[in-house]
């Protein structure tokens, strides 16, 4: 998200997107033309990284759609945790085994795709929607821009499917007035990953590599460190990926909330990754028997 190729796309897309809003012919023409632009440029990001990644999220997306237009939500369901959990944990539990029984070390060398486990939550909580009635099925490229957004692919945040259609279903204009807010967002969540911690991970890499070597005093710094580090690092790309969206027209939800200054960890656990806590709340708190709140809705 910091390197020329990214910021060279979205130029593009920003200057595709103002091109599209003063020279629609109509609102709907606008639309399907914003929406096409976004899902190429979204297959394209995902394509530079590795060809396979677009290719596994694009089967993800085809049975996702297929499977909540047929109404078979479980299957839905099982073939997104199941593609997760084979891309992320296959090599790590075959590893662990050669390690335990003392055997050569077994690996599939499997790649990793960038943002599997965010567009995976994405793709349930479409399905759950669908089988709650909370969303009817929608088509194919609706489904396939909403997995795929590229501001939001790789680190998040978790948006729900309500809160997105609703957004690529009506006109967008493209300006000054989105690129500005955009661009705050993303310099002051650039500033936390460059300036705050990248500079902390120097500490901390240095202290964890040879504890011995300093007193106890500056090891607790180095582990205060750490959990700054952890906080700026993942709350900067989520702010980053905020900005990238607000500057394209699309508003995504906000992921972190000065967690560190919680009273309790209840409160904790509410502000750090909200939309993750949020996911897990409605889709398996609620399902297991949980108070429901109210529906999504319109950003």
């Amino acid at each position: 998200m910091i390197s020329f190729v990214f910021w060279g796309l979205m130029a593009a897309v920003f200057f595709l997107l103002y091109l599209i809003g003063r020279i629609g012919r109509d609102e709907e023409w606008e639309v399907r033309a914003a929406n096409g632009l976004l899902l190429i440029a979204s297959y394209l990001f995902a394509a530079y990284g590795d060809l396979r990644f677009a290719l596994i999220l694009g089967a993800l997306t085809v049975s996702t759609w297929l499977l909540a237009k047929k109404k078979k939500i479980k299957l839905g369901i099982f073939l997104s945790l199941a593609g997760l959990f084979f891309f992320k944990y296959v090599n790590f539990f075959a590893g662990s085994f050669s390690t335990l029984f003392g055997r050569d070390e077994i690996g599939l060398h499997l790649i990793l795709p960038i943002g599997i486990s965010f567009y995976t939550f994405s793709a349930i909580s479409y399905l759950a929607d669908v089988k709650q009635e909370k969303l009817e099925a929608r088509g194919l490229l609706d489904v396939a821009l909403y997995l795929s957004f590229f501001p939001k692919l790789t680190s998040g945040p978790i948006q729900r499917a309500g809160e997105f259609f609703c957004q690529i279903d009506r006109k967008r204009r493209i300006g000054w007035h989105t690129f500005s807010p955009g661009i705050q967002i993303f310099v002051f969540g650039l500033f936390k990953k460059i300036v705050l911690a990248d500079r902390l991970s120097v500490f901390v890499n240095q202290v964890y590599k040879t504890p011995n070597v300093f007193g106890s005093i500056t090891v607790l710094g180095a582990a205060i460190a750490y959990s700054l580090q952890i906080y700026f690092d993942f709350s900067g790309y989520s702010d980053m990926a905020v900005g990238v969206a607000r500057i394209l027209g699309i508003e995504l939800p906000r992921n972190f909330n000065l967690p560190y200054l919680s009273h309790n960890v209840t409160e904790f656990w509410k502000r750090w990754h909200i939309t993750l806590s949020s996911w897990l709340q409605d889709y398996l708190y609620i399902s297991w028997g949980g108070v429901e709140r109210g529906g999504s809705e319109c950003m």
